[in-house]
């Protein structure tokens, strides 16, 4: 299960820095619709959307987080 967890979130950072789910699923070696799917999933079990999708890219939803988290969430 946490394998599972961390795959996810691993898929998460890939899009985030492909800002495209076609890319990064390339380079993860999955379709984009599975990968849109587990991140789907990601974002609905911990309640937080982290992804702003439109027709032609995705980007990191803008975080209100502070602190040390804040630059984490930058650097994607």
């Amino acid at each position: 299960m946490v394998r599972d967890e961390l795959s996810v979130l691993a898929a998460f950072l890939t899009v985030a820095q492909e800002k495209s789910f076609s890319k990064a699923a390339r380079r993860l070696g999955v379709s984009p619709s599975a990968l849109s799917h587990a991140i789907k999933g990601l974002e609905e079990q911990i309640g937080i959307r982290l992804l702003a999708r439109t027709t032609r890219s995705v980007s990191p939803w803008p975080s209100p987080l502070t602190g040390p988290w804040s630059s984490m969430m930058c650097s994607c």
